[in-house]
């Protein structure tokens, strides 16, 4: 489209179409991460697969997840990827918000 968008990746391998953000945490646990998703890594994994999307040409076949790092020893980490539904829901907060935003840029 018209707008602009950018992001910065921690971790990007061309070959597998794989991005991770590196999350540092005190808690790396089910619930921690659940609540993550919930309060919005679930839109950064919808914006970060979108853009990518669009520079690769490589549509649904781009993967992005996080890697959360717990600060503390014994250093806990984990990969992780929001469900299908935080996907869904996401994808379609950041389609509204670029809808949004181009409206007003072209005013």
């Amino acid at each position: 489209g018209t707008v602009w968008c950018r992001a910065m990746l921690d971790v990007w391998c061309p070959t597998l179409l794989l991005a991770l953000d590196v999350k540092t945490c005190a808690d790396a646990s089910d619930d921690a991460i659940q609540r993550a998703f919930v309060n919005g890594y679930a839109t950064q994994d919808a914006w970060y697969r979108r853009g990518l999307e669009k520079i690769t040409g490589e549509y649904g076949r781009v993967r992005f997840g996080f890697l959360f790092v717990e600060s503390d020893p014994p250093h806990l980490s984990r990969a992780a990827v929001p469900t299908e539904g935080f996907r869904y829901a996401a994808q379609k907060e950041c389609e509204r918000a670029l809808a949004i935003f181009a409206d007003c840029m072209s005013r």
